[in-house]
């Protein structure tokens, strides 16, 4: 009997279950308990590796530096054991660690602080003649020799006793001033040398620094900088300064925070755009005869305004005799949220004008007026708003 492969063109379902493996090898199952699938291989069963399950690799070699490959989020506690050396003395060392950062700051700390005083460096006086073994002493030494060679200013060579100058090379003058001043065109010789000017003029990587030297006039960009604004003095600053997102430009302030400023304009523009009759004052309208038009000013945003209270006065006429009506009341909107929709109730003293206010879903207060017969028509309302109150 010969084996043969068989093509399965949707796929094979494999029912979940708990029994083990029976150890045939080429076996395949998948395990409900973990929601793996296994299989035997080797005589061993094993775990088919997935993209997204949580699985522990064994015996695996990973290059790094293989196309395709990367390995991102190490972190300290992923090392293995031994591998991280946090002793703040570094002891035990080797070229199979790694030093934590506050290890090796505190290994270097110890090791400047030992070596930050003149007198704690170690110096070899084999060939200087010097009795001085630390740095500070000889300065000091080299010093003291320096002021007898001052004083001996104008005295011949061979009337000194060369013996005090052991190992000090003096130039080949007739007597110590002369070697001195010698000394100083050499000094000065140098100063004035391309060794000074390259220095002099390097704007980067001097004096211990690795940028670049800011200058108090240059046209220079500074990072990682802190200027603490009580000790300092900031001038000129414009919009333009102020990092993406500081400057509110809407005309609405839409996104307005707290860590934002808004500019003049838009400030403006959003005063501008509050209804006029929020400023409790008279305003006057004109009644158009026989017609239904918005009173223009009057529009109350239902989404900011809950209800408003408003008093007014109306005054129509024509040339035809009796036909003046004059009019004053109070006119009073609610809104209702849930619903939806405005309600309104107009109270008034005297004659009727004529004249029936309404209300838009959009909080756009609107009139209608009657048809006043003759010439000359005349209409004026006068309103001021009382009160409003928000959502």
């Amino acid at each position: 009997m010969s084996l043969k492969k068989t093509r399965f063109v949707k796929g094979i379902i494999l029912a979940p279950d708990t029994v083990a493996l029976d150890a045939i090898e080429g076996e395949i199952k998948v395990d409900s308990a973990d929601g793996k699938i296994k299989v035997t291989l080797g005589g061993v069963a094993r775990e088919i590796l997935t993209n997204s399950q949580s699985q522990t690799l064994t015996n695996k070699t990973f290059d790094a530096n293989a196309t395709g490959n990367s390995i991102s989020n190490i972190e300290t506690a992923d090392l293995a054991a031994g591998v991280l050396n946090t002793s703040t003395s570094l002891s035990g060392a080797s070229d199979t660690q790694l030093p934590s950062a506050l290890a090796v700051k505190t290994y270097i700390d110890t090791q400047v602080a030992s070596k930050d005083q003149a007198s704690e460096i170690s110096y070899s006086n084999a060939t200087s003649g010097l009795v001085a073994t630390n740095v500070q002493t000889a300065i000091d030494e080299v010093d003291g020799n320096v002021d007898n060679l001052v004083t001996l200013s104008g005295v011949a060579l061979d009337a000194v006793d060369l013996g005090t100058f052991t190992g000090v090379t003096i130039p080949d003058n007739s007597d110590i001033k002369e070697a001195l001043q010698a000394l100083e065109t050499e000094l000065e010789t140098k100063a004035e040398s391309s060794d000074l000017t390259t220095h002099t003029g390097a704007s980067s990587g001097v004096h211990g620094v690795v940028g670049s030297v800011v200058g108090t006039s240059d046209n220079q960009t500074l990072t990682t900088k802190t200027i603490d604004a009580d000790n300092n003095t900031i001038s000129n600053l414009e919009t333009d300064n102020l990092k993406t997102g500081v400057l509110n430009t809407s005309t609405s302030l839409s996104g307005a925070s707290d860590t934002q400023i808004p500019s003049a304009l838009a400030v403006k523009t959003y005063v501008d755009a509050l209804p006029a009759a929020i400023i409790v004052s008279q305003t006057s309208f004109t009644i158009a005869n026989n017609q239904t038009a918005n009173i223009t000013g009057l529009v109350f945003d239902p989404t900011l305004f809950r209800g408003i209270k408003i008093e007014y006065s109306i005054y129509r006429q024509t040339d035809t005799a009796s036909s003046g009506v004059a009019q004053m009341g109070q006119l009073r909107f609610i809104y209702n949220t849930q619903a939806a929709s405005w309600s309104m109730s107009d109270d008034y003293a005297g004659q009727n004008a004529g004249v029936e206010f309404s209300i838009t879903s959009l909080g756009q207060i609107q009139y209608t007026s009657s048809d006043i017969t003759g010439a000359n028509y005349v209409g004026v309302l006068k309103y001021s708003l009382i009160k409003t109150f928000g959502v």
